[in-house]
């Protein structure tokens, strides 16, 4: 998707992405079988890789000075989506199962007819050398940006720190639940109370954090943060200590945003959704592969037969080597700096 935003523009690669999500959303309350839902499941996971385009408009219509912060509020919306999405439907399934998807349905229409009348592109320049087939394979591109030795430590954070987060994600249910007792309700809390703490770091505190500490400043907090709260993740002997952490570690939800801009200005304008589809296809992989490791570290937990709790807390303990790693990699790393490297050149 980035890679065709980058040939043909923002604005066809956005407007097509919301037509597939709404389509998908329509259509799966009436699947007749798993293997219908699967199949919509596959049209929804294509549509939704949009997520990269719309970071590349952001960085196409942002001056360099202010595109964190731009980064920041995109990633706020993406956060809040995901807080209060889950209980908008939560509550319209109450009065109906299938109310939820056809809400989601209108909502993408209605998205789809705004951006259609609203939404300008964004690319000033599209390349105009034919699209190869290679150039959409997912890992031409990040073999294209991890040839270019400044991007290979920011490139190697950001998979490290994507890599940890999903192993949060993956064991905090099972994890939260056999420590504290912790059931839905309170679980749901917590995922609530994470990402009210992310969007307002992103949307509302970051410009005031970078202008404090610079951007290199803020991301080496983040970093130094992120390690430590993993560790006190996983030694809490408390349910509540978890949301003393949660607080303790609000600087981290700077690090993506700080990274993605730094890697943007890194890459010239004509590439940006080759980078940012780049990003994405990192994020997933780590989706993919984190719920593996940490289901491991669970079972290991389970089936060890001891009434050491703290055992729970070991994908925690992974989490925070990975982050550990990314710390070592990117203390160095100073994302203001600008190089203009062009992927489709290189």
């Amino acid at each position: 998707m980035g890679a065709l935003s980058d040939r043909y523009g923002r604005r066809p690669l956005l407007l097509l992405g919301m037509a597939g999500l709404g389509l998908d959303f329509a259509l799966m309350p009436f699947a007749p079988s798993l293997g219908w839902l699967l199949l919509l499941r596959v049209l929804g996971g294509l549509a939704a890789s949009g997520g990269a385009v719309a970071a590349a408009y952001v960085a196409d219509v942002t001056a360099t000075a202010q595109r964190t912060r731009a980064m920041g509020a995109l990633a706020a919306m993406f956060g809040l989506g995901l807080v209060f999405g889950p209980l908008l439907g939560g509550l319209l399934g109450l009065w109906h199962r299938q109310l939820p998807f056809l809400t989601a349905a209108a909502l993408c229409l209605i998205n789809l007819c705004y951006g259609w009348r609203a939404l300008p592109e964004s690319l000033p320049q599209r390349r105009q050398e034919p699209l190869e087939l290679a150039r959409l394979l997912p890992w031409q591109p990040l073999r294209r940006l991890w040839r270019q030795q400044l991007l290979r430590r920011p490139l190697a954070v950001f998979a490290l720190a994507q890599l940890a987060q999903m192993l949060v994600q993956a064991s905090w249910v099972i994890s939260t639940g056999r420590r504290f007792g912790w059931g839905p309700a309170m679980t749901g809390v917590s995922l609530c109370f994470a990402g009210l703490l992310a969007g307002v770091m992103q949307g509302a505190l970051l410009s005031r954090a970078t202008a404090r500490w610079g951007e290199t400043g803020l991301l080496r907090l983040a970093l130094v943060l992120a390690v430590l709260s993993q560790c006190l993740y996983a030694w809490a002997p408390q349910g509540w200590m978890m949301f003393a952490v949660m607080l303790l570690a609000l600087p981290c939800a700077a690090g993506v945003p700080l990274l993605q801009s730094g890697l943007s200005r890194q890459v010239d304008a004509a590439a940006q959704g080759e980078l940012m589809g780049a990003l994405a296809a990192l994020r997933s992989a780590a989706g993919v592969l984190a719920p593996l490791p940490a289901g491991a570290l669970l079972a290991l937990a389970e089936q060890s037969g001891r009434p050491w709790t703290h055992a729970f807390g070991l994908p925690f303990v992974a989490a925070g080597a990975a982050l550990a790693v990314a710390w070592w990699l990117g203390w160095s790393y100073r994302p203001e700096r600008a190089a203009g490297w062009a992927a489709g050149v290189a």
